[in-house]
């Protein structure tokens, strides 16, 4: 019979969780009790307390000072006194002089503007002196300048015509600009500094308008330096130390505050970056640091949980809270208190080894029954990671799992073909490489696009408006699904997306979402092979007496904007921008020229020399006043035959005579060219028109092509 996961794992676990905590409280709480309780007072109740409430005074003034400076600048902006830009800055870095001088243990004080990114900021330097630096933008350049305050004035120290930072960038601006709130930054490398960047964090505070426009962003810096000196103030009996803790969900967690400041920096360049846990060489740090990297650190309490940590034949008893405080934003940070465990805990250390003993024997206890039931639920749980794995690469085959005799393990393998069969189905409504990539990268599909260069392409299926009128609708819709099932083979095959269908025609694109250089050649590569297939398709078509169809098929290059379309609740990954225009036009333009697959001059180029193909006009379409070349794709240049090659080589010779004003020369070329292919509409055309203009040559100003401007 099958049992419930829960239930078998609850039981034996309790059962040997329950025996060990009893027997550990029976024997040591009457010998121990005392102790801890006092234990628990000193450290927890004074020590840390004191360190909460010290780093609730400050951050609290970080917010305070941050809201004062942001309801300076926001009532000047709105009432109009001075404009929403720079020329206030002075009377600005007056005001910032003061706070910092009010708050000696701030880094930094600075106010960003939305619209320019020019900010003002007051510095400290390591010697306590005040620097103010402004960035403003003069003659279409970022200015960086920086003045020390004399008297009443601002001297000129330092200047560069090229400052290309910008905080609007910086982590903390777009936190604060989209939350409109107070937020706290986690520990980074503070820029804009006087003298070498050095880690901290920062306050910032969003300034508004009245109307609720952000005008820009105040903020406070604190430095570590800053930081590990205000820490330092706290005295933690006779062998104890404090440490402030930045714990991170994604990173590894980082020490913001300890006693040994030279640890806590390591040189990077010609800067310096704060070191992670391990590299602080603290064992004690780096044991607390695991201990709390499995909590969130909004779920550890004010009160003090303890916990202890052996280095160097040690033990150190470890107090952690965290930092409590009444502003807005609540930085993840977690106050600490170690004391070595021989300053109160001695008289504790012969209950501690009889502990130790009986702790070791439930533990066995529970290692043979955890090894137990790991044998029975490992075996099946690791098939369901590895497909697990699986489907994360998009590889959906169906593979059903061996039975388990847990229940839950075998409805999670049936949920997981169930997930995989609508994947499956996903699959064919999205494009592939799209969908495999939102998996792989675990991230949500959102609004938006990047611009890059991509080819598109588009192929229409020649004389299916007729057809459709000819068939019934389900004899239509199989004949459609024929021919797109062989063109769209051939587009995935090349490493195409495929876009969209619009009734007959297939829209697709390369180099996107996976970047792939050779997209222009890809491209080609599918529209020849595509209407091989619908060669083959129609002999094969023809024995079960269906009708079969050829296609035009138009492909440009271009800089488009890619990604998704549409609205927050239904969106479509697909490009946007002139080029696929001109694809679609292309594609429409078959018919004029009597060709079957056009492409445009930078299609022609990033092809290169493995296609064959020959120039077809110089065309200028509707609404668009820039003329490309269109270009006639004959094959690849690796399976075309000489007489093709020869038929490229000599059209593009007559065209280059016919626009060098050569007509009786470019005349005289295409009647050669007839005489093997005396059925070819394009050198028929360029023939008709040479002959024309060398009996009645034109004038100076004449355009070397006739424009095709196709509705």
């Amino acid at each position: 019979m099958k049992q419930s996961l829960r239930r078998n794992l609850t039981l034996n676990f309790v059962a040997v969780l329950v025996g060990t905590v009893a027997l550990l409280v029976i024997f040591s709480f009457g010998r121990a009790q005392v102790t801890v309780a006092d234990l628990t007072d000193r450290i927890v109740r004074s020590n840390t307390s004191e360190i909460n409430v010290r780093l609730a005074n400050l951050t609290d003034e970080a917010e305070r000072t941050g809201k004062t400076v942001a309801g300076f600048v926001a009532p000047s902006v709105e009432d109009g006194a001075r404009p929403a830009d720079a020329s206030s800055f002075v009377a600005d870095a007056a005001f910032l002089l003061e706070a910092m001088r009010a708050e000696p243990e701030f880094g930094a004080i600075r106010v960003t503007l939305e619209q320019t990114g020019e900010h003002v900021q007051v510095v400290q330097r390591p010697n306590g002196s005040l620097v103010v630096q402004m960035l403003r933008i003069r003659g279409g350049g970022r200015v960086r300048e920086d003045y020390t305050p004399f008297g009443n004035t601002l001297q000129l120290l330092y200047s560069e015509t090229d400052a290309r930072d910008d905080n609007r960038d910086e982590p903390w601006y777009q936190s604060a600009k989209a939350t409109a709130k107070t937020v706290w930054s986690q520990a980074y490398l503070l820029r804009n500094v006087a003298g070498p960047s050095i880690p901290g964090v920062t306050c910032a505070t969003p300034i508004l308008a009245r109307d609720g426009r952000l005008v820009g962003v105040a903020s406070v810096d604190l430095t570590i330096g800053d930081l590990s000196r205000f820490i330092q103030k706290v005295r933690i009996a006779e062998n104890g130390y404090a440490f402030l803790l930045e714990l991170r969900t994604a990173d590894p967690s980082r020490i913001l505050a300890h006693p040994d400041l030279n640890k806590l920096l390591i040189p990077s360049g010609s800067t310096t970056r704060l070191s992670t846990v391990d590299e602080l060489g603290d064992p004690v740090v780096s044991e607390t640091a695991a201990r709390l990297a499995v909590k969130s650190p909004l779920a550890l309490r004010s009160e003090a949980q303890l916990f202890r940590a052996r280095s160097g034949g040690a033990v150190y008893v470890i107090g952690a809270s965290r930092v409590q405080r009444v502003g807005e934003s609540v930085p993840n940070w977690v106050a600490c208190a170690v004391v070595p465990e021989d300053d109160f805990m001695g008289s504790v250390w012969r209950s501690a080894i009889s502990v130790a003993l009986i702790s070791l024997g439930a533990v066995t206890v529970g290692v043979v029954v955890s090894l137990y039931i790991a044998q029975r639920v490992s075996r099946p749980l690791r098939a369901l990671a590895t497909e697990t794995e699986r489907v994360r690469l998009f590889q959906l085959e169906p593979r059903p799992q061996p039975p388990s005799n847990i229940r839950e393990i075998d409805a999670l393998a049936d949920s997981m073909e169930s997930m995989k069969t609508g994947l499956r189905s996903f699959e064919k409504l999205v494009p592939a490489d799209y969908a495999r990539w939102l998996l792989s990268s675990q991230q949500e599909a959102r609004l938006g696009g990047e611009r890059r260069v991509v080819t598109t392409s588009f192929a229409d299926l020649i004389g299916f408006t007729r057809l459709s009128e000819q068939l019934e609708p389900e004899q239509l819709v199989e004949v459609l699904a024929e021919h797109l099932d062989e063109l769209s083979r051939e587009i995935h095959d090349a490493d195409g997306t495929i876009d969209k269908f619009n009734g007959d025609d297939v829209m697709a694109f390369w180099n996107a979402p996976v970047p792939n250089a050779d997209h222009a050649y890809l491209a080609c590569v599918a529209a020849l092979r595509g209407q091989d297939a619908l060669d083959r398709l129609a002999i094969e078509l023809k024995g079960r007496c269906m009708p079969a169809l050829r296609a035009g098929v138009g492909i440009a290059t271009g800089e488009v904007v890619v990604g998704n379309v549409g609205s927050r609740h239904r969106m479509n990954y697909t490009v946007i921008g002139d080029s696929v225009n001109v694809a679609s036009r292309l594609q429409g333009l078959n018919r004029y020229y009597g060709t079957e697959i056009l492409i445009n001059d930078r299609t022609y180029q990033g092809a290169g020399e493995r296609i064959v193909a020959r120039l077809v006009d110089w065309v200028a379409l509707s609404g668009r006043e820039e003329v490309f070349l269109a270009y006639e794709l004959l094959g690849l240049a690796e399976a075309c035959d000489d007489s093709t090659k020869w038929l490229a080589d000599s059209h593009n010779s007559a065209m280059d005579k016919y626009q060098a004003r050569e007509f009786a020369a470019a005349a005289a070329l295409c009647r050669e060219i007839l005489e093997s292919h005396p059925e070819d509409r394009l050198v028929l055309r360029l023939l008709r028109f040479a002959e024309k203009y060398a009996s009645e040559p034109p004038g100076q100003d004449w355009d070397p092509s006739e424009r095709i401007s196709p509705k």
